[in-house]
């Protein structure tokens, strides 16, 4: 069985992990623990493709047969785990997957893509959150003054360049917008108009909505908790707005 790919993007900090334990719920979907090296692939993808057109690369390799061997390595990579589950769809929800959406919509045609946005200022603080988590975890440590997880300043202004370039492949206009291969998720709709919203992303993605992801806590979720982006207790949180306009929390 060949996996179908669902791939998140957003500034960190936006919910990604929550929409992904609602959808792990789901018995069609694999939604795994966070694959941070796709972007190392991608980058690795585009330097192979810019030198078929500069060196002698293509002696040995055609654009056609370059795409297939990074689309057949992705999904052998990423799709042995929903194999392993048993599971049709896999959601991958790291989310720097934003800036690689176009390459992965070339090499990918069948995938869906979500774009999630959340308010600045709880982005901010949920960053800040990780940065004392951080220097607490390790006495000592000390962080760039210029630093997101230091600087609220920085890490608006990496937002707001995140939320332009967002906008700018997934917003109206773009090809993956005109082509239904992508919607935009608002955090504070998901928290607050959560049913609605979830079936929604269901309708996108081709699934039925199965009222199991209502309540993401109730089940187990193969999340790698390092206790600093990721609290032991994030699994097993209710979906909540507690967080919602500069209360933090991720």
């Amino acid at each position: 069985m060949e996996a179908r790919f669902v791939f998140f993007g957003a500034m960190g900090r936006s919910g990604t992990n929550l929409l992904r334990n609602m959808l792990d719920c789901h018995p069609q979907i694999a939604a795994g623990p966070e694959f941070n090296y796709l972007e190392h692939i991608i980058k690795l993808y585009r330097t192979l493709r810019d030198g078929l057109n500069h060196t002698g690369a293509s002696a040995y390799c055609s654009a056609p047969q370059l795409d297939q061997l990074m689309r057949d390595f992705i999904a052998h990579m990423l799709g042995s785990y929903a194999q392993r589950k048993g599971r049709e769809i896999i959601v991958k929800k790291t989310p720097s997957n934003l800036w690689y959406f176009m390459e992965l919509a070339h090499l990918f045609p069948d995938a869906r893509f979500v774009h999630i946005v959340r308010d600045g200022r709880d982005v901010c603080c949920s960053h800040l959150d990780v940065g004392r988590r951080m220097i607490k975890a390790h006495e000592g440590r000390t962080l760039p003054a210029d630093s997101p997880l230091t600087s609220a300043y920085h890490c608006g202004g990496l937002w707001t360049e995140t939320i332009r370039f967002g906008m700018q492949i997934c917003g109206p206009g773009s090809p993956l917008y005109e082509s239904g291969r992508v919607i935009t998720v608002r955090y504070v709709d998901l928290v607050t108009n959560t049913e609605n919203e979830l079936r929604r992303i269901c309708d996108h993605i081709g699934v039925s909505f199965q009222a199991e992801m209502l309540r993401p806590e109730r089940y187990q979720h193969d999340t790698y908790i390092d206790g600093i982006w990721v609290d032991p207790q994030d699994p097993y949180r209710p979906v909540s707005a507690a967080s919602v306009e500069g209360a933090g929390a991720a």
